[in-house]
Parts: C-alpha cells; sequence; structure tokens
C-alpha cells in the first residue's frame, strides 16, 4: 500500500523567497530611483523660479518704461541704478536714536547693542537692492526727429549668481536742442550705450 507524504515532510529549498543579493538589488534600484526624481523636482523647482523672475523682470522694466512715457520719472541716461519699489510696505526708514532719549527697562526700546540691525552712525543698515536699472537714449539718424529709447532691468549680480536681464525698446520724440544739455550730448551714442548681461540661459 502506497502511503501519501504530508506537507511538513517537503524539503526546505523548495520553498520560494528571495535571496540576499535580489533584496541588495532591489533597495539599490529604488534608492536610485529616489536620487534621479528629487534631482528632477530640483531641476523643475529652479526652473519655475527662473520663470517667475523673469515674469517680474518683464513687469518692472514695463512699468518703469511706462512711468518715463507719462513724465512721472525724468528722462535721463542712467546705467544700473537701484531699482526703488513704488510700494514698499517692508522699507526700512534711516532714523537716529539716541540712547539717553530711551530708558533701559522699556521693553519697546530699540536693542542698541544690535550691530546687525544698526550702522555704526546709529542708523539702519541698508539692504542691498535686488533689481537695477538702466536707461538709454540713442538718436535715429536714419529717422530725423526720432530717438531710441531702451530700458533694461536685471538682478542684481551681488545677489544672484544667474541674474534674470529684460529690455524694451520704444521709439520716441528726439530730445530739443534746448534740452540736449540736461540730456547730454546726442553725437556721440557710445557714451550712452551699455551692455546687458544676465539673459534667461
Amino acid at each position: 500500500m502506497r502511503r501519501l507524504r504530508s506537507n511538513d515532510d517537503t524539503p526546505a529549498a523548495s520553498r520560494s523567497g528571495f535571496s540576499l543579493i535580489e533584496v541588495i538589488l532591489a533597495t539599490a534600484i529604488l534608492m536610485g530611483s529616489v536620487v534621479v526624481l528629487g534631482e528632477l523636482a530640483g531641476i523643475g523647482r529652479r526652473q519655475a523660479q527662473r520663470g517667475r523672475d523673469f515674469a517680474e523682470a518683464h513687469e518692472r522694466c514695463e512699468l518703469l518704461l511706462n512711468e518715463i512715457l507719462l513724465g512721472l520719472k525724468p528722462l535721463l541716461p542712467v546705467e544700473q541704478e537701484p531699482l526703488e519699489e513704488a510700494v514698499n510696505l517692508f522699507q526700512k526708514i534711516n532714523v537716529d536714536f539716541d540712547s539717553e532719549a530711551f530708558d533701559e527697562f522699556d521693553p519697546f526700546a530699540p536693542d542698541m547693542t544690535d550691530s546687525e540691525a544698526f550702522s555704526s552712525d546709529g542708523g539702519i543698515d541698508e539692504p542691498q537692492p535686488d533689481w537695477l536699472y538702466s536707461i538709454i537714449v540713442e538718436p535715429l539718424p536714419e529717422r530725423p526727429g526720432l530717438a531710441l529709447l531702451r530700458v533694461s532691468v536685471e538682478q542684481s549680480p551681488e545677489k544672484f549668481p544667474r541674474p534674470v536681464y529684460f529690455e524694451l525698446s520704444r521709439w520716441i520724440e528726439d530730445p530739443s536742442p534746448q534740452e540736449e544739455s540736461e540730456f547730454g550730448s546726442f553725437d556721440n551714442p557710445r557714451q550712452l550705450s551699455s551692455t546687458g548681461r544676465g539673459a534667461l540661459p
């Protein structure tokens, strides 16, 4: 009579499972995938920030050009001047503080020992500007009576390793000879020329 074999007599070699080398290989593939996905996410965030900076540069440059055309800002050639905010709620005001005017027990008195908030002359240190602007006016010899107005806005190279640059151009009426002393001589356009830096890659 034939005897049936029970399940408990099954040899251990026939049982299915993962070996140590398979576990290590799967873990390495998983870690590599996580690293690649992290790099892709970082690239996406950086490009999104660059796009926002470029859009902000466009808006600032267009606003500055409109202010010049409306006469709110003087038409004077400048090069890489700090761009002031139209409305800046966080703008710091330089105030001279007298240490004797405050009570040492006053909780609202400013800390005169804070070297980061106050400069040596008693005022508040101004932060470096984030944006710079340039205004260039060039005559058009082929079109008498007209001049080329170029307005450019760029991020400060001292604060941004890859500054964003944007420029707008507009034809305007050439300043009259009586105003040439204020705007400068237009006989040599190179005196008013400026080179742009830091465009989007």
